[in-house]
């Protein structure tokens, strides 16, 4: 059974008052399902990130049978334009580390950035951590002062360095 109103008259106030509407007089403003957007991009970047994954593995294997790095071996040893895609797989690992440091304020258990960061400066772990760090940075610093002088193997020496820092201080977060 429906519970409506019967009109009593068309023109009346008491009739306007009625549980059925058929014509909305307020304009309602549409809002964008941000989260939906958000989980979408995000999706899509993490299925990037597996074909990158592997597309960035038949690359390291050709350069490796050819007894060279990655940033050192040919444009297109693996498939074209593959020296362009290891940047641009670089750079967007690096934005999936920023999203997921991003994230973790979101958690409700999170003490924030600065306490843990005087809950870890008291630990030898996190200072051995620190240690490989500053040695691999080295390492990168070196292999940029060797590496030839184009854009493109510098770009993939720093996104390399850049990656790296950005997995430690989400490990240590």
């Amino acid at each position: 059974m429906t519970t409506c109103k019967e009109l009593v008259h068309p023109t009346s106030n008491e009739s306007s008052n009625g549980y059925l509407t058929f014509g909305v007089t307020k304009r309602h403003k549409r809002k964008l399902p941000w989260v939906k957007i958000m989980a979408v991009f995000f999706s899509l970047l993490l299925c990037w990130q597996l074909a990158g994954t592997c597309l960035y593995f038949s690359r390291c294997l050709k350069c490796f049978r050819e007894k060279t790095s990655t940033f050192l071996c040919e444009r297109n040893a693996a498939f074209p334009y593959s020296e362009e895609f290891e940047i641009t797989w670089l750079v967007s690992q690096s934005i999936l580390v920023v999203i997921m440091i991003v994230a973790l304020q979101k958690v409700p258990a999170f003490l924030g950035y600065r306490a843990i960061f005087n809950q870890l400066k008291l630990r030898p772990s996190f200072w051995t951590l620190v240690l490989l760090l500053a040695i691999a940075l080295a390492r990168y610093g070196m292999v940029l002062v060797k590496a030839p002088k184009s854009l493109l193997p510098l770009s993939i020496i720093t996104g390399f360095a850049i990656c790296y820092i950005l997995t430690v201080v989400l490990a240590c977060v």
